[in-house]
């Protein structure tokens, strides 16, 4: 039997999109039936050892204190008391690996797996830093990508990619060498909780005298917030009787900071800061509209439009270079232009006014996000030999 041994460079109770999406996964897989193992740093307070807890099926090895070289060989050491057939499912993304997102000998370390006999599937979040978008060590640092994904590509025997995008920038770097880039989109990481109750209890606290609830889910990083704040004051300015709802860890300082700035919508703004998974799901599910804007577009690598999605909210986001084609075929969200604020003001007052347009696109919403989206699509191509 094949036993899948998911690489991450983090993995709850750390917070972050690959530490999420791993959670997912690996979750998924067990309940396919799968025997998952999981090896990751241990939480930044604590260390755990041993064999390992298990979580929902899934074994959890949080015992990889670095990505040194003294602990890569010990990893590998710990890998190689469990029987061949063993499929490494590496989360990638450079700068997760420690060495200032240098880490060549973690490339290396994967190559010389193959020796082990074990099967590599590398699934790329972030391929590598672009070149001329900051000072000189980015541009030193982007060359060392470059090397460090010629020598996964040599080491992987699937490759898959969380927007078509990553398949086409990675392809040179294949050097001749036969590999297809597969398309795995990144699901959404909050189970939707079936509480319509305590959905509609919890819309009416946070609406107060106001009629329409406005969300945005994520982690208010730059340069997201820097896109959200002129929404935020549009939006509040054009559609009087909403209030903004912020979810997610770090919508606390954001919503602080936003009302410091811009005074006058102080009662008009509110955030929940971390919450549990549950949680997540009844205040996504209490917003009337959800605004997820991203400086690149909307792709299908964003886990929190995805959560937005599997929540059958609808969504107002931006389209941009990297958006895919599925966004306009499918139309699971209204798109507006990256930087447009006009626009998505004029979005939002449309769905703000229109209750049965609001219906329709959250149907349409969870439709597609079943269709094309949902984890089990990821499991089932995984499984696909």
């Amino acid at each position: 039997m094949v036993i899948w041994h998911l690489l991450t460079c983090e993995y709850p109770p750390q917070v972050g999109g690959v530490s999420d999406y791993s959670l997912a996964v690996a979750g998924a897989l067990a309940a396919a039936g799968q025997p998952v193992h999981v090896w990751c740093p241990p939480p930044s307070n604590a260390r755990t050892s041993g064999d390992g807890h298990r979580h929902d099926g899934v074994v959890v090895h949080a015992e990889v204190e670095s990505w040194s070289r003294s602990n890569l060989i010990r990893l590998g050491q710990m890998l190689d008391e469990y029987p061949p057939s063993r499929r490494l499912l590496v989360q990638w993304v450079p700068h997760g690996y420690g060495y200032r997102s240098m880490n060549i000998g973690f490339c290396l370390w994967l190559r010389s797996r193959q020796k082990s006999r074990d099967v590599v599937d590398l699934m790329v979040h972030e391929p590598f830093l672009p070149f001329g978008a900051g000072p000189w060590y980015q541009n030193a640092a982007a060359l060392v990508h470059r090397a460090m994904t010629v020598t996964l590509l040599s080491a992987a025997d699937r490759v898959w990619v969380s927007t078509p995008a990553w398949g086409k920038a990675l392809a040179p770097y294949r050097l001749g060498r036969h590999l297809d880039f597969s398309w795995a989109p990144v699901p959404s990481s909050v189970p939707a909780v079936q509480n319509l109750e305590a959905v509609c209890a919890l819309r009416q606290t946070l609406l107060g005298p106001r009629r329409l609830l406005v969300g945005h889910f994520g982690t208010y990083g730059e340069p997201v917030a820097a896109l959200l704040r002129p929404l935020v004051i549009g939006i509040a300015d054009a559609v009087p009787d909403c209030a903004w709802h912020f979810v997610g860890a770090g919508s606390d300082r954001f919503c602080s900071a936003l009302i410091s700035s811009t005074p006058r919508l102080e009662g008009r703004v509110q955030a929940t800061g971390t919450l549990t998974s549950g949680d997540l799901s009844l205040h996504l599910q209490a917003c009337h509209v959800l605004v997820q804007p991203y400086p690149d577009g909307v792709t299908t690598r964003r886990g929190t439009v995805m959560a937005a999605l599997e929540h059958g909210r609808p969504v107002v986001t931006t389209s941009g270079r990297l958006t895919e084609t599925i966004w306009t075929e499918l139309r699971p969200a209204k798109l507006v232009p990256v930087n447009n604020v006009a626009a998505a003001v004029d979005a939002v007052r449309g769905l703000a006014s229109d209750d049965a347009e609001r219906h329709r696109l959250g149907e349409r919403a969870l439709a597609v996000y079943r269709q094309r989206f949902d984890v089990r699509h990821t499991v089932d191509a995984l499984l696909a030999n």
